[in-house]
Parts: C-alpha cells; structure tokens; sequence
C-alpha cells in the first residue's frame, strides 16, 4: 500500500515542479525526495516525472497517478472531518476557492465572521479563475467555489446558488482627462488602457470588443494581475483605468483617490455564485459559510446602491 504522505510528495512536486521548491515545501531535504520518488516509480514500473526539461514535468502515467493521488488525499481529508464531526470538535477544515472580485467582496468579510467563533476550523482558500476552481471542484481539492458562472450554464454535476448581480464602473484617477466629458461612449472609454483580471466572461468582453475604436482588434490591458490592490494602486497614478465594483472602492472615492468615469452598460455587471457539486454533502462549517456569504452579499447590495447615488455622474 502506498503511503498518504507519499502521495502527497508527489501532488507537491508535481506543481511545484521543482524538487528543490517540493522539498521546502515538504519540510524535508531535497535528496530525501528524489529518493522517496524513484522508490515510488521503481514500486510501480513508471517514471511520474519527465527530467529532460527544465522545469520537471509529468509523463502520461505521472498525470494519471497524481489525478488519482490528489482525489484520494481529499477523501483522507473528508473522513478526517467526518470523524472530527462525530467526536463533536470543531477541528476540520474548509477547503474553499474564489475569483479575485468575489474574494474580496464576499469571502473575506464572510470569512472573518466564520472564523471569530469557537476556535479549531482550519481554512484553505485558493484564488483563481472560474475554470480553474470549476476543475478543482470535481478533482476535490476544494469544498466550495465563489465565482463567476455566466460560463457555467448546461453544467449538469454543479449546484450554482447565484449572488447579486452588481454594478461595475470604470475608475480613473482625480483629473483623469475622460472627467470633462459629460457622457463619454465606451468607444472613447477603451482609447485608454486597462489594468484588468486574467480573465473576463464572454458576456464582458463580447461588448467591449464591438464597442473598440477601428484601430483595436483588442482592449489595450496595460496591467495582467489578480491582484485587486495593484490594480487600484495603478489606476490612481496614471490614466490607465479599472473596472470594480463601488464598494470595493469605497475608501479611495472617499478620500478622492480614484473618481467614476461618467459610463456604464447593463452588461457590465458581475455575476457571482456559491457553488458546489450537487453530490456534495457540506459540513455544518460550510452550511455556515454560506449563510454568512449570502448575509454579506445583502449588505453589498444596499452599500452599492447608496454609493451610486453619492458618486455616480457626480463628476
């Protein structure tokens, strides 16, 4: 029998891709786990990892072991909190996943009311996009997904409970120069370039491809980052621009760092949800969780309102 711990070296390895990144990750020298891994593929008779490369990376039958690998680690994890659960202690852990919007509108706020009860919940939060957290979903390496879902319709193993639809705005610093126009169109809008996610839904960016100016075959994304903060941090020394929901901005609309640009459209709107497999059974953490999300996702919803009021077309 193999060993859970040396499948997890392997799962390690595998996206670390670097024996000496593993092995610190792992807490363990980097000869051990060359060792630990040829032990495994001599057991087995299949090399896991291609060698030849720079960067390691897995053969045809290393894909299938640490798929197979990362599916049995979660159960081990499950029982582990089933048991936990039966004893009556509060020592499992949520293993949870979000887009970087929804991450900071939703999962944190949620996260900290979750976490400011009875001590012992260990939680595990992934950031990614909604195609990766969709894939991590079914291989079990995550409980829970707050995200996008527009992309995720006719998807007959998920359970999509949907958020509030907001608002989004493009923002610009004090003095951005598409201040003096009263109404600009989102062609004269996309002139200048974006700090923008890795990933925009097609019901985004369909619109804002027809809405180009002729010499654009693309919006000009001057800045690449999941990284909300550098993107506000961006946006308010230069002319380039953001897309973000108003209560995400709140603080920098107070203190006059960042200004609305005077557009919007019905399809610029986020379209968040919860969402799990339907064969999932949640633990009372996770039910938890939930409540507490769709608590905060109300609050956001009466704080986005009076934020338009007070800053939309003010300028």
């Amino acid at each position: 029998m193999i060993e859970m711990r040396i499948l997890q070296q392997v799962v390690i390895l595998a996206e670390a891709r670097s024996y000496a990144r593993a092995a610190k990750m792992l807490h363990l020298s980097q000869p051990g786990l060359s060792r630990s891994i040829l032990q495994l593929e001599a057991r087995i008779g299949q090399r896991l990892f291609d060698r030849s490369r720079r960067q390691i990376q897995l053969t045809e039958a290393g894909l299938l072991f640490v798929n197979r690998a990362r599916d049995l680690l979660a159960r081990g994890d499950d029982l582990e909190r089933e048991v936990s659960l039966l004893n009556g202690s509060r020592g499992g852990q949520l293993n949870m996943g979000a887009g970087p919007y929804p991450a900071e509108l939703i999962l944190k706020p949620a996260l900290k009311t979750l976490l400011s009860g009875p001590q012992g919940l260990r939680v595990r939060v992934s950031t990614d996009h909604w195609l990766n957290l969709v894939r991590q979903l079914r291989s079990g390496e995550i409980d829970l997904a707050l995200a996008e879902f527009s992309e995720l319709t006719g998807e007959p193993d998920l359970e999509i409970r949907p958020l509030t639809p907001l608002q989004g705005y493009f923002l610009g610093r004090a003095g951005h120069p598409l201040l003096s126009e009263e109404e600009p169109s989102l062609q004269r809008v996309l002139q200048f370039p974006l700090a923008a996610v890795s990933h925009f839904p097609s019901r985004i960016m369909g619109p804002m491809l027809q809405g180009l100016p002729e010499s654009s075959l693309r919006p000009q994304v001057a800045v690449i980052t999941d990284n909300l903060d550098v993107i506000r941090e961006v946006v308010s020394g230069t002319d380039i621009l953001g897309l973000f929901t108003l209560s995400q901005v709140e603080t920098e609309l107070e203190k006059g760092k960042l200004v609305v640009i005077p557009y919007t459209a019905p399809w610029l709107h986020s379209q968040y949800g919860l969402i799990t497999l339907k064969r999932h059974n949640g633990s009372p953490d996770e039910e938890t969780f939930i409540r507490l999300a769709l608590e905060v996702d109300e609050d956001i919803k009466r704080k986005e309102k009076d934020l338009a009021k007070k800053y939309f077309n003010k300028n």
